[in-house]
């Protein structure tokens, strides 16, 4: 689930030009080719992708793990030229959509792709990237404490469902001043619902490497839960 909000736009990401890119760059690098080279992953193992704003998309549904696959997740970078890209970002500045990450819708079509497929040995993982706080106080028109607490009743919800075959990281990067306090609580709401899901909140700051780093963890938690589940089959025969 990567946010998609006019600020991923911002050039602040050293050796990319943008969040974004950096964000899809080090996906596709250390979700999907990491796996691919090192044999984890291949095309019976499936990604789904989840764009938000002020709405949510799915750009991707249950895509084999291949190298197909990586060019579709570098494919979502803005290709547009710098004037036109800076033109729109000016553009949308001024309608202040650079402001809206509004998480519940992104969230709840997540939980509808986790469940597509699942069974009793299939391992799970939800990566949420964001670069700032979500504004779903504002659209609802709720308090952001009630905000908060839909949002991780949602992320309870998703976390008793599917328990220890779940692992969970919520990323946080961008400037340090951005208030990531409801990234760390989704992952605190995980823990308090299940203790069986593996879950962990991590701020990459505006480097790319310590976002490679975090999914790179993320994958090895998700390997992790694979061959326990593995292990788990063989024991009942």
């Amino acid at each position: 689930v990567v946010d998609n909000s006019g600020s991923m736009m911002t050039h602040d990401i050293k050796l990319h030009r943008d969040r974004q890119t950096a964000a899809y760059t080090n996906i596709a690098l250390e979700f999907i080719a990491e796996q691919l080279f090192n044999g984890t992953a291949n095309n019976s193992d499936v990604v789904s992708l989840v764009e938000f704003n002020r709405t949510a998309s799915v750009k991707l549904e249950r895509s084999p793990s291949d190298w197909v696959l990586y060019n579709k997740i570098l494919s979502r970078r803005d290709n547009r030229n710098f004037v036109d890209r800076e033109r729109s970002r000016m553009r949308e500045s001024s309608i202040c959509l650079s402001a809206d990450s509004n998480y519940l819708p992104a969230l709840e079509l997540a939980e509808k792709l986790l469940s597509k497929g699942y069974h009793d040995e299939c391992a799970l993982s939800l990566l949420f990237l964001s670069d700032g706080a979500p504004t779903d106080a504002m659209h609802k028109r709720w308090t952001p404490l009630a905000a908060e607490r839909e949002i991780c009743t949602k992320m309870e919800q998703i976390a008793s469902t599917f328990g220890g075959q779940l692992c969970v990281y919520t990323i946080g990067f961008g400037e340090e001043y951005r208030d990531f306090t409801v990234l760390r609580k989704m992952v605190e709401a995980v823990k308090k619902s299940s203790s069986e899901t593996k879950a962990e909140f991590v701020y990459c700051s505006k480097f790319s490497h310590e976002i490679g780093s975090a999914v790179s963890s993320l994958v090895t938690s998700l390997t992790e839960t694979r061959t326990s589940l593995m292990h788990g089959r063989s024991s009942k025969y």
